[in-house]
């Protein structure tokens, strides 16, 4: 671990002293208040990743409070069922932790508890299937952190890498949609901003990443590329199901945790299915 955190730290620092070098020179404050809110996570993230199993779990379970609690909130989850996702979700984590796969009858009964037993007549059945749908969402993605935390660092930057490149991708395939419209090609109704260049675009760039961190395998690319893009996809169909914007407005340049760490939790959700 200590080796990971020694060769990760000077690219985390120079991917922040270059992307602060251009957040200076495009005097955007939402990009600025992004950069401040990656350079104040980068040290929590390392330091996750150098303190091993025992790191992973709390980083993964401090990761699961903000995101059940936002998730809740977004899909309007009662008090009581928003308490049941939650502990479910830390119950699949701690179970990753001694390497157990959580059972999935015991989820889905959970998952069922509080509307069956306050007889929600009238929502009932949409709350049980969000609950059970977040379990499996967060809880299967972080679940997979104290089990492998070796790709904590590599995966987590890797994305994050390749969200930006993908948004600078992006945006030149706005620019270029005005001589050439096929450039522009939206790659889902999700997320119309998400295109086809700007998700090619980042996922050479992450791919690179896990090159330069000594990290390139099968499944690891799998992840950080496609894994990331279908997280992202997920939490844009959860907002629009929702119908709100963001997860929250906490999060300076993101709006919520969820916001933020989506991508990631498609790549770990990848991870736990194909490792």
């Amino acid at each position: 671990m200590t080796f990971q955190l020694a060769s990760s730290t000077p690219l985390v620092g120079g991917v922040l002293g270059l992307s602060g070098l251009g957040v200076w020179l495009s005097g955007r404050r939402e990009f600025v208040l992004r950069w401040l809110s990656f350079a104040a996570a980068a040290p929590v993230l390392l330091l996750a990743g150098a303190t091993g199993r025992v790191g992973a779990l709390v980083f993964a379970c401090c990761i699961a409070l903000v995101c059940c609690w936002e998730y809740a909130r977004m899909t309007r989850l009662d008090p009581n069922t928003a308490g049941v996702l939650t502990a479910s979700v830390l119950g699949a984590i701690a179970l990753g932790f001694v390497h157990e796969a959580p059972p999935l009858p015991v989820l889905l009964v959970a998952s069922v508890v509080v509307p069956v037993v306050c007889a929600r007549t009238q929502d009932g059945l949409r709350q049980a299937a969000l609950t059970a749908w977040g379990v499996a969402w967060l809880g299967g993605a972080l679940a997979a952190l104290p089990g492998h935390p070796s790709v904590l660092v590599p995966i987590a930057i890797a994305v994050s890498v390749g969200d930006v490149a993908a948004y600078f991708g992006g945006s030149i395939a706005n620019r270029l949609a005005c001589r050439w419209p096929v450039m522009g090609t939206r790659m889902s109704a999700l997320s119309p901003n998400k295109t086809w260049l700007g998700a090619v675009t980042g996922a050479g760039a992450a791919t690179t990443t896990l090159a330069v961190l000594g990290h390139v395998t099968v499944v690891a690319t799998i992840a950080v590329t496609l894994g990331a893009i279908a997280g992202d996809l997920i939490e844009s169909m959860a907002k629009r199901g929702s119908g709100v914007k963001d997860a929250g407005s906490w999060l300076p340049g993101f709006g919520g945790l969820l916001d933020r760490v989506d991508s990631l939790l498609g790549a770990l959700l990848t991870l736990a299915v194909i490792a």
